[in-house]
């Protein structure tokens, strides 16, 4: 049987022009993005308000007795959060601004800011519902998406 010359060469110019990606460059990528994730999540709802006395008036409410959520649905300015009392659901720290979040992490579970805290968005009223540790998956469940990644960004750095 006779080989066609062509064939064997676009073959061996794919297997070349394909990078590879070893277990160990793959776990050492898993284990940056691993670092990069904050080791606990927080359930958190809040009430955005405009001023400093608007916040006050919200905490007031709330330690007289009224329920964090109806306070929230009623004064919130947040259009996403308002209508569901406030909640913005499981978050990683990062996804807040830093005023945010360091008056997040600072509570405790079915905690509350004591003052109001400022943002660039306005004023807000923070609350802790839960607190977990983050869940990161297993590396053999992202090895494939992760090795893509690796293929494509040695690929785009051998074309440049």
């Amino acid at each position: 049987m006779r080989a066609f010359p062509g064939l064997i060469i676009a073959a061996l110019l794919t297997a070349c022009a394909s990078p590879q990606v070893s277990e160990a460059e793959a776990r050492a990528e898993y284990e940056k993005i691993v670092a990069l994730i904050s080791s606990s999540e927080y359930n958190v709802r809040h009430i955005l308000v405009e001023s400093k006395s608007q916040a006050a008036t919200a905490l007031n409410r709330i330690r007289a007795g009224e329920s964090f959520g109806s306070v929230a649905r009623e004064l919130s300015q947040d259009p996403g959060s308002a209508p569901q009392s406030g909640e913005l659901g499981w978050n990683d720290p990062r996804n807040f601004v830093p005023e945010f979040s360091k008056a997040m992490i600072t509570l405790t579970p079915n905690g509350m800011t004591k003052e109001p805290v400022r943002s660039p968005f306005g004023w807000h009223i923070i609350e802790v519902n839960e607190i977990r540790k983050a869940a990161v998956p297993p590396f053999e469940e992202v090895q494939d998406k992760i090795v893509s990644r690796l293929k494509k960004r040695k690929a785009a750095v051998a074309n440049n």
